[in-house]
């Protein structure tokens, strides 16, 4: 295990924050939408959404020293990602950037659960054992 090399990924990765440098609640139109429970639940997730952002910011401030040491293979899927997001970013089709998004995540996510599961069952059998 490489520390400086996960930390180094980390950078690279959490540097890329689609279209943050563009207004995102005047280009939704919320001021058009009705007082209530769906306004307030639209700007319930804008704030979550928009926190997440924040955070992931301090991340690539913490990590960024790093991010010339990190693995090619995961720039090699971090552009590949961006090229597949670029034309719907472009056009700000916020629609498009979702469904893509989705796709993109959705992509091997089975590998994903499957070695998450196993490394907690490890991390709950190794507590289990040192009791």
């Amino acid at each position: 295990m490489c520390v400086e090399r996960d930390l180094a990924n980390m950078a690279i990765i959490f540097n890329r924050i689609p279209t943050t440098h563009r207004p995102k609640l005047s280009r939704v139109h919320m001021d058009e939408v009705p007082a209530g429970p769906i306004r307030d639940s639209l700007f319930m997730l804008a704030t979550m959404v928009f926190d997440l952002t924040r955070k992931m910011r301090y991340v690539f401030e913490a990590t960024k020293g790093y991010a010339a040491l990190a693995d090619a293979s995961v720039a090699r899927r971090l552009r590949a990602d961006q090229d597949r997001l670029r034309d719907a970013e472009a056009r700000q089709d916020y629609e498009a950037l979702a469904r893509e998004l989705e796709q993109i995540i959705t992509e091997g996510y089975e590998d994903v659960e499957r070695w998450h599961e196993q490394v907690v069952d490890l991390v709950l059998r190794r507590d289990v054992s040192l009791k």
